[in-house]
């Protein structure tokens, strides 16, 4: 099935800003919006392939582990600049319109042990700077139409003082490639012991809180909900990855993902697939 035909109607709309940066608060590093940063608002779908690649590449390198930390932060900045944030305040709770409720539920996470938490307690998470200062004057309330279908979470999600922490952030991307490279480390051996190993880690990525609604679009129609960017990523990377086709692919050089529109390729460019046969040709000789 086509992706765009499997998520022809959704609700993914999701904002970015013009510009990102990283702050400090008790120790702890955060990404956030920029107090003087402009919105806009766009679909992730449009761009999915995109954004999947992008996100995986950032992963591997923070998985080498050999970026100072001006790179890195170059890296998240200029990732959230394409995409936005990923929408963890949406995408943890089992209750997604949790500001309804006295108290926060999760269920089992990469972030929290607890399985539960005070509403206000963990809105404060997320908003670590409280209101900044120098914003537009409409920096206090965001346009009706970025909302609009959504539960109120999303009004701080989608505002200026929104922050995301960076370990949180590298961790969610770091686990991203990590997956991916088992993907692939599972097709490319016909060891059974590492088939085991690698069909291990293939089953462990889930994604509990996708879900849908019905609407009428002149007849009965199915709309996608997506809670957070990082469910779009999600979603769409198992779609991509397990397809019959597998379009998504690592190059065989230098061990970037890459999508592969037309053919059988194995290389991301043609400079890896030149590299790659002259390690090879001198490796015979």
């Amino acid at each position: 099935m086509n992706l765009r035909d499997f998520f022809e109607k959704t609700s993914s709309d999701w904002v970015r800003y013009s510009k990102y940066e990283i702050k400090e608060k008790d120790g702890q590093e955060y990404i956030t919006p920029a107090a003087d940063s402009k919105i806009e608002l766009y679909n992730p779908l449009d761009s999915a392939e995109d954004l999947v690649v992008d996100a995986l590449n950032v992963g591997m390198l923070l998985c080498i582990g050999e970026l100072n930390t001006q790179n890195r932060h170059d890296m998240l900045i200029s990732f959230a600049q394409s995409y936005g944030l990923l929408g963890f305040m949406t995408a943890i709770p089992l209750n997604g319109n949790f500001m309804e409720y006295p108290h926060v539920f999760f269920g089992r996470n990469a972030f929290f042990d607890l399985g539960m938490m005070e509403t206000g307690e963990y809105m404060k998470l997320f908003q670590p700077f409280g209101i900044k200062e120098g914003q537009p004057r409409d920096g206090f309330s965001l346009p009706v139409t970025l909302i609009t279908g959504k539960t109120l979470e999303y009004s701080i999600v989608f505002s200026r003082n929104y922050s995301e922490r960076t370990d949180w952030f590298e961790g969610v991307l770091k686990q991203f490639y990590m997956h991916f490279a088992a993907c692939k480390g599972y097709e490319g051996t016909d060891n059974p012991a590492l088939k085991d190993a690698y069909a291990e880690t293939v089953s462990c990525f889930s994604e509990y809180g996708l879900g849908f609604r019905m609407g009428v679009d002149g007849k009965p129609t199915m709309v996608w909900d997506f809670n957070s960017l990082k469910m779009v990523i999600e979603t769409i990377y198992a779609f991509l990855v397990s397809a019959a086709d597998t379009p998504l692919r690592m190059c065989k050089r230098c061990g970037k993902a890459f999508y592969a529109k037309h053919g059988r390729s194995e290389f991301c460019s043609g400079r890896c697939r030149n590299q790659f046969n002259v390690y090879k040709s001198r490796g015979k000789k």
